[in-house]
């Protein structure tokens, strides 16, 4: 048996340096089995606030994943066993697009516009207006035509 109460109650990041940039990253996502309350809570974080209706399978697909995935997820962060992020865009040699929704709650606009990334598209994060971390669903046609665009950008 595992103690997953860490998991569960404890205020993330613990590895601060790894997870700099969420402003609203709920524990839920790292919990083996949480309750109907707290995917409920979740979900609304992941759209803008007042998005409706959240689409039924974002909620299906988080139930039906193993919640040994989201756990040892968790645990992984804690013991700071990620790849650096920040180092990864700093030393990129292609061309990188960041898009991020304007009401986004989950990670920090600010945090991203403070990375070192000397090959971010347009040199700078494409903001969507009114859309949360689900960009691509909530605002769909604007995510598509940013990723036109940027995929158009790129060297044959």
């Amino acid at each position: 048996d595992r103690d997953v109460t860490g998991v569960q109650t404890c205020a993330l990041p613990i590895w601060a340096e790894g997870f700099a940039g969420f402003k609203g990253l709920s524990a839920t996502a790292f919990t083996p089995s949480p309750g109907d309350a707290e995917i409920e809570e979740w979900l609304k974080s992941l759209f803008a606030p007042g998005y409706a209706p959240i689409p039924p399978f974002v909620a299906a697909d988080f139930r039906n994943t193993d919640g040994n995935a989201r756990f040892y997820l968790g645990a992984s962060v804690q013991a700071g066993r990620l790849a650096d992020e920040v180092e990864i865009v700093r030393n990129l040699k292609i061309p990188l697009a960041i898009v991020q929704g304007s009401e986004e709650q989950i990670v920090d606009l600010g945090y991203l516009q403070r990375l070192a990334a000397p090959t971010l598209w347009r040199g700078k994060v494409q903001v969507i207006e009114g859309a949360g971390h689900a960009t691509q669903w909530e605002k769909a046609e604007a995510f598509s035509a940013a990723l036109d665009e940027f995929a158009s950008s790129l060297p044959a």
